[in-house]
């Protein structure tokens, strides 16, 4: 990702999922009012959860495979190291995209509330 203190700096597919802010001419609601409730954020710590024991699943599978076929010790481990990280990357694919969208929703989330504590004190 890159350093940047605005989410318009990101790479478009991150910012895909990242929800629209209302337009400043627009009412938030239909009768009028600010909306009072931000909208929900999908949790990071399940999928980053799911991802993890994902990838140790596919070392741990790959560690056992070549013990079963006589390819043991440090070169069986190093081996297993080597060949999951490419069928990692290609076989959970989906769950990191997901997670990266997440992580940049919560980004720009966090980024839009400073904002906006920011300009409430010059405001008023």
């Amino acid at each position: 990702l890159l350093m940047c203190s605005t989410p318009y700096c990101q790479p478009a597919w991150i910012m895909r999922n990242v929800p629209k802010e209302p337009e400043p001419n627009q009412p938030a609601t239909p009768d009028g009012t600010e909306a009072a409730n931000p909208p929900i954020q999908k949790r990071i710590g399940p999928l980053f959860l799911a991802y993890t024991v994902g990838r140790f699943g596919v070392f741990a599978i790959l560690v056992l495979a070549f013990y079963l076929f006589g390819f043991q010790g440090f070169p069986g481990l190093i081996t297993a190291a080597i060949i999951s990280v490419p069928l990692s990357y290609l076989a959970f694919r989906g769950w990191r995209m997901e997670l990266a969208n997440r992580i940049a929703a919560s980004r720009a989330a966090k980024i839009n509330f400073k904002d906006q504590f920011r300009t409430a004190g010059e405001e008023s």
